[in-house]
């Protein structure tokens, strides 16, 4: 008998759950919605680029950003950063960094690019002469490295690793040589120009 009034309870609970009003919202004032959590999300990732991109430029090992002592002014300068880079992506970090002076020097001669979803291309095969297979395994590599990448930002973000190519992108365009294709936004439309 107590069972029979606990499952008579319980079906009525659900019952009547499923028979609630719908409420509809309708106004006749356009909805405003707050977009400046998305503008910092992609000064976030803008920050991040910025101390990874640093790691790979410079002449030092990559470092993890709490493996040394940091001044104070040091410290906001990371503080948008990583709070540590995970062995994932120190390896695609260290692998870049092993490559970059040859990554550079094909999109100097405008035979890679850099395209605005943050990944390098292949703009001039002919300039690559014969070695093209090179070129087209730096490229395989590196994109698979900046895949790494993207993909743990996205998911540091809530971003889709997409999003976070496009974010980073102009960081890496930034510090490519002179001669490098690089692709832009002009007129709401993507073009290819040589920097």
């Amino acid at each position: 008998m107590k069972r029979n009034k606990i499952f008579a309870i319980a079906f009525l609970a659900v019952f009547t759950m499923g028979c609630s009003p719908k409420v509809r919202f309708e106004s006749t004032k356009p909805i405003k919605i707050d977009v400046s959590m998305r503008i910092d999300v992609y000064q976030h990732v803008a920050k991040q680029a910025d101390f990874i991109e640093n790691q790979i430029e410079s002449t030092e090992p990559a470092q993890n950003p709490q493996a040394k002592p940091q001044s104070f002014l040091n410290l906001t300068s990371i503080a948008y950063a990583q709070e540590e880079l995970s062995p994932k992506i120190k390896g695609a970090v260290d692998s870049r960094k092993a490559r970059v002076s040859y990554l550079r020097d094909w999109e100097s001669k405008g035979v890679i690019g850099e395209n605005h979803r943050g990944f390098v291309e292949v703009r001039n095969s002919a300039a690559a002469g014969s070695n093209m297979s090179n070129v087209q395994q730096i490229i395989a590599d590196e994109n698979k490295d900046r895949q790494v990448i993207y993909k743990d930002i996205s998911e540091n973000n809530g971003i889709s690793v997409e999003e976070a190519g496009i974010a980073y992108a102009p960081r890496i365009q930034q510090g490519a040589p002179g001669g490098t294709p690089i692709e832009i936004e002009a007129n709401g439309k993507y073009q290819w120009t040589t920097k």
